[in-house]
C-alpha cells in the first residue's frame, strides 16, 4: 500500500471516527419490515408518506421484497400488509388516484410474490432473529385483511379477496400460541418483539428495558405505546426521533452504540490503518462493558458477538480486558449470543474466539481460557464448508462470516483453515473485481474499510489474482463512498442552548396564574424596535390587495401578529421575500379555519383536502374556488426559488402529511365530542405537523433563497419538528380556556396535566437547540430564522395567541 493509500485511509478513518463519537446513536440503512409494522401500528406517526414512498422504491421486480428466497419471506409480508392496511381503510384521504393506484398495484405484485413464497414447495424463511414468531403473526394479520376483503372489496385487489396464504415450509405455529397464552414466559426478550402479541393480554404489563427508548426497535415500541395508557412521552420521543433519523423509513434496531463503535474500533485498528480514536468512544465502551456483557445499544440484552468485538476493539486501544465475561454465552461446545438461542452464529463464535485467543496470546497453557479456546477454534474448524468458506445464519453472503473466521482460527493457530478459505476466495472473484453473492458488493452509508485478507501467514498462499481488476473496483467503490457518506464535514455537537425551556416554563406559569407584564432585564433599542415595527407594518399594507381578495375565508385579525413575527424573527428579509412567505402562512392559518370551523361533516372536510393536495402536486385549480387559486399562485412563486429542485418534493411531502393530519385532528375532534374519548396524548403530539408549523418553515427557506438550509437540511428539518411540538403545546397552554366551547383539539382537553405538557415543550425546546445550537454559533440565517421564531412565539403566547 503506497504511501498516499495510507495517508488517504487514515484520513477517511479519522473522519469516520469523529463522526461516530458525535452520533452515537448510529447509522443504520432502513428497514422494510419495520417500515412496515411502523405503518401499521402508529398511522398517526409523521411523514407517512415518506415510508409509502420508501416501501415502493424498495420492492423488486418480482413483486417481493428483500433478498431471494427465504430472505424475502418477512419483508414482504410485512410490505404488503402494510400496503393493504393504508389502500383498505380510510387512510387515503387527500392522496392523488394515480397514488392510490400505483399503491394497490404494489400490493397486488406483492401478493402474487407471496403466492409463490408460502406453501410447501417455497423456501424456509431465512433464521433471523424472531422469524419464529414475526412470520405466523404476519400471515396471521394479512390472511385477516385479506378476508375483510371479499366483504369491502378494493378495486385492483379483487383476485386475492379471501384467499387464505399458507405458512412456509417448516414454521410452527404453536410457539406463537403458546407466547400468546403466556407473554410472561417469554422473559426480557419479548420486549424486542411485542408487535407479535397482537392484542394479547398483558402486552401493556410489559415493562421496557430503558424509559427512554421504550423497547428499542421501533415496532415493539410502537405495539408497546399503544397498549399503554397516559403520555408516555419518553416512548413516544424515541419514535419520533426514529422516524426522523431514517427521513421518514425506520431502522430494525436503534440506537446501535456499541456496535458502532467496538466494530469501527477493531475494524481500523486491526487492519493497521494509523488512526486516532476520541475519547468519547473510548470512555463508552469502557462504560459498556458489564458483569453482563455488553448490548448493542440501550434497551437491548447484552449478547457475546458484542461483548467480543468490544473486548477486542479495547485490547486494540491497550486496554486488554480478561473476556471471562463471555463465558456466561458458553453452551458447552459452542457460546450462543444470548441465553436461549434457537441456533448458534458462525460470526459470533468467531468474534468470542478472536477476543479470547487474542487474550491468551502464546505460552498460557495453564489458563483456564485455554481449552475453552481450543474447544471452539475445534469447533468452528468442524463448520467450515467443503469449499473453503463459512456460513451464517445472520449472512446470506458467506463472506463477511468466511472473513470472522480466517481471523479467529488465526489467532487461534490454525493454519490449514485459512489456506481452504484463501484459494475460495481467489476462486470466487468476479470479472470485475469485485467478490458478492447477489451483486457486487459496494459500501453504503459511513464508509469503513474492511479487514485485510491473512493471506500472508500460511504458506503457500499467494494472491495472484485480485490485482488490477480488484484496485478498479475498490477505487470505484471508494468514490461511491464519498458519495453515500452521509456528511462530508463532521460536526461535532457543542453545548446545547437551553434559554426556551426557561422561557416555556415561565409561559405555563403565568398563564395558568393570569395575563401579568413582565419587564425585560435590559430594554430593546427602541429605534431598532420601530424600525422592525416599520418593516411589519409596510408589509401588512403590501399585503391589503392580496387580503381583499380572499377576505371570505382569511381573518384578517391573524394579519398584525404574523407580520409581527416575520419581521422581529428575520430582519433580513427582502420585502418580496417576506411577502411571500406571510403570503402562504396566512393561507395555511385560513384553510385550518375552514376545516376545523367551517366545514360541517368529514365529507366536506375530506373534498377540501383532497382540493388542496392535487393543487399543490401541480393540478389546475377552479378558477371559483380562491383557496386553491391563490395556493397555485404561490406555488408558481416557490417553484422559482432556487432551492426548489432540492426542497420540492419535501415541501409536497409536507404539504400531505400537514393536510392529512388536519382531517385526522378533524376526526378526533368530533369523536371526543360525540363518545367523550379522543386520541391519546401521544398520537396527538405526533400528529402536530397538522398546525402546518413545519410546512411553513420549510416555505419559509425557499421565499429565502439561502443554499445554507440545503447544506442543513436534515439538521434544520429535525429541529423544525421538534420546534412544531414546542410551538403547538405553547399554544395550547394560552389558547385552551378560549377553546373550551369550541370544537378545536387541545391537550387541556385531552386529559393532559400542565406539568405534562410542560415537560413535552421543555423536551422538545431542549432537542431543538441541540440541533440548532452548532448552526446558531455559525450564524446560519435559516436556522438562526428558525430559533428567533421559537423564540417570538414563546414570548408572544405569554400575552395572546395567533388566532383572532
Amino acid at each position: 500500500m503506497g504511501v498516499g493509500m495510507t495517508f488517504e485511509l487514515s484520513t477517511l478513518a479519522t473522519q469516520l471516527l469523529a463522526e461516530i463519537a458525535a452520533d452515537p446513536a448510529g447509522v443504520v440503512s432502513p428497514s422494510v419490515y419495520e417500515t412496515g409494522r411502523i405503518l401499521d401500528l402508529a398511522p398517526w406517526l409523521p411523514d407517512c408518506s415518506r415510508r409509502l414512498a420508501f416501501l415502493a422504491a424498495e420492492q423488486n421486480a418480482d413483486g417481493s421484497w428483500g433478498g431471494p428466497g427465504g430472505y424475502g419471506i418477512v419483508p414482504t409480508l410485512s410490505a404488503v400488509d402494510a400496503l393493504l392496511a393504508v389502500v383498505s381503510s380510510g387512510r387515503t384521504t387527500g392522496m392523488s388516484t394515480t397514488h392510490l393506484q400505483r399503491l394497490t398495484k404494489a400490493a397486488s405484485r406483492g401478493l402474487w410474490a407471496l403466492v409463490g413464497l408460502l406453501g410447501p414447495d417455497g423456501p424456509a424463511a431465512a433464521d433471523m432473529i424472531a422469524t419464529e414468531l414475526i412470520v405466523p403473526a404476519l400471515v396471521e394479520a394479512l390472511n385477516a385483511r385479506l378476508s375483510a376483503l371479499a366483504a369491502e372489496p378494493v378495486a385492483g385487489l379483487e383476485p386475492y379477496a379471501g384467499t387464505v396464504l399458507p405458512l412456509p415450509v417448516g414454521t410452527d405455529p404453536g410457539l406463537l400460541d403458546k407466547l400468546r397464552a403466556n407473554p410472561a414466559a417469554a422473559g426480557s426478550k419479548l420486549r424486542h418483539t411485542l408487535e407479535v402479541l397482537g392484542g394479547a393480554a398483558g402486552l401493556a404489563n410489559v415493562q421496557p428495558a430503558n424509559a427512554n427508548l421504550g423497547c428499542s426497535p421501533p415496532a415493539a415500541t410502537a405495539a408497546w405505546l399503544n397498549a399503554s395508557p397516559g403520555a408516555q412521552t419518553d416512548a413516544l420521543a424515541y419514535l419520533l426521533d426514529a422516524v426522523r433519523r431514517g427521513d421518514g423509513p425506520v431502522a430494525g434496531v436503534t440506537p446501535i452504540t456499541m456496535f458502532e463503535h467496538a466494530w469501527s474500533v477493531s475494524a481500523l485498528l486491526g487492519a493497521g490503518i494509523q488512526v486516532p480514536v476520541p475519547d468519547d468512544i473510548r470512555k463508552r465502551m469502557t462504560a459498556a462493558l458489564t458483569r453482563e456483557g455488553v448490548a448493542v445499544g440501550a434497551g437491548l440484552l447484552c449478547d457475546a458477538d458484542t461483548t467480543a468485538t468490544t473486548l477486542t476493539a479495547l485490547a486494540t486501544l491497550g486496554d486488554a480486558r480478561r473476556p471471562d465475561v463471555l463465558l456466561r454465552f458458553d453452551t458447552g461446545e459452542h457460546f450462543q449470543c444470548w441465553q436461549g438461542e434457537r441456533n448458534p452464529s458462525i460470526s459470533a463464535n468467531g468474534h468470542v474466539l478472536h477476543a479470547i485467543a487474542g487474550y491468551l496470546g502464546r505460552g498460557s497453557e495453564g489458563d483456564p481460557l485455554r481449552p475453552v479456546a481450543d474447544r471452539l477454534a475445534n469447533w468452528l474448524v468442524d463448520q467450515q464448508q467443503a469449499d473453503g468458506s463459512w456460513l451464517d445464519k445472520w449472512h446470506a453472503s458467506p463472506y463477511y462470516a468466511t472473513a470472522v473466521c480466517v481471523r479467529a482460527v488465526k489467532s487461534a493457530d490454525r493454519d490449514e483453515p485459512i489456506r481452504r478459505a484463501s484459494r475460495w476466495v481467489l476462486d470466487t472473484q468476479r470479472d470485475d473485481g469485485s467478490w458478492g453473492v447477489w451483486g457486487a458488493a459496494r459500501p453504503r452509508k459511513r464508509p469503513m474499510p474492511s479487514k485485510s485478507w491473512p493471506l500472508a501467514g500460511p504458506p503457500g498462499c499467494s494472491p495472484s489474482r485480485p490485482s488490477t481488476a480488484a484496485r478498479s473496483f475498490c477505487a470505484t467503490a471508494r468514490e461511491n463512498c464519498f458519495v453515500k457518506c452521509r456528511s462530508s464535514a463532521v460536526v461535532a455537537r457543542q453545548g446545547s442552548v437551553r434559554a426556551a425551556s426557561s422561557h416555556h416554563r415561565g409561559s405555563a406559569r403565568r398563564t395558568a396564574m393570569g395575563e401579568q407584564p413582565v419587564m425585560p432585564p435590559e430594554l430593546p433599542d427602541a429605534r431598532v424596535a420601530g424600525q422592525i415595527s416599520g418593516r411589519a407594518f409596510q408589509a401588512h399594507r403590501r399585503l391589503g390587495p392580496w387580503l381583499a381578495q380572499h377576505a371570505s375565508w382569511i381573518n384578517d385579525g391573524y394579519v398584525a401578529p404574523v407580520t409581527s413575527a416575520y419581521a422581529y424573527a428575520a430582519p433580513w428579509l427582502t420585502s418580496d421575500e417576506m411577502d411571500l412567505a406571510l403570503r402562504f402562512e396566512l393561507w395555511v392559518f385560513g384553510t385550518d379555519e375552514l376545516v376545523d370551523s367551517r366545514a360541517q361533516t368529514r365529507s366536506e372536510v375530506d373534498t377540501l383536502v383532497s382540493r388542496w393536495v392535487t393543487v399543490a402536486h401541480g393540478a389546475e385549480p377552479e378558477p371559483t374556488d380562491l383557496p386553491s387559486v391563490a395556493l397555485a399562485d404561490i406555488l408558481a412563486r416557490l417553484r422559482t426559488s432556487p432551492l426548489w429542485t432540492v426542497f420540492g418534493e419535501r415541501w409536497r411531502d409536507l404539504f400531505e402529511n400537514t393536510y392529512q393530519g388536519m382531517v385526522q385532528e378533524w376526526a378526533g375532534a368530533e369523536r371526543l365530542a360525540t363518545t367523550g374519548h379522543g386520541p391519546k396524548m401521544a398520537e396527538y403530539v405526533a400528529n402536530s405537523d397538522s398546525c402546518g408549523f413545519r410546512l411553513i418553515r420549510v416555505t419559509d427557506w425557499l421565499a429565502g433563497g439561502d443554499h445554507a438550509a440545503v447544506d442543513h437540511a436534515n439538521r434544520l428539518l429535525t429541529a423544525a419538528w421538534h420546534a412544531e411540538i414546542a410551538s403547538r403545546l405553547t399554544n395550547d397552554l394560552a389558547s385552551h380556556q378560549r377553546e373550551a366551547d369550541q370544537t378545536d383539539l387541545n391537550a387541556v382537553k385531552l386529559g393532559a396535566t400542565a406539568a405534562q405538557i410542560g415537560k413535552y415543550i421543555e423536551d422538545a425546546t431542549a432537542r431543538c437547540d441541540d440541533l440548532l445550537g452548532p448552526l446558531v454559533t455559525a450564524q446560519v440565517r435559516p436556522a438562526l430564522w428558525l430559533q428567533r421564531i421559537l423564540r417570538f412565539g414563546n414570548g408572544f403566547y405569554q400575552h395572546a395567541d395567533f388566532r383572532p
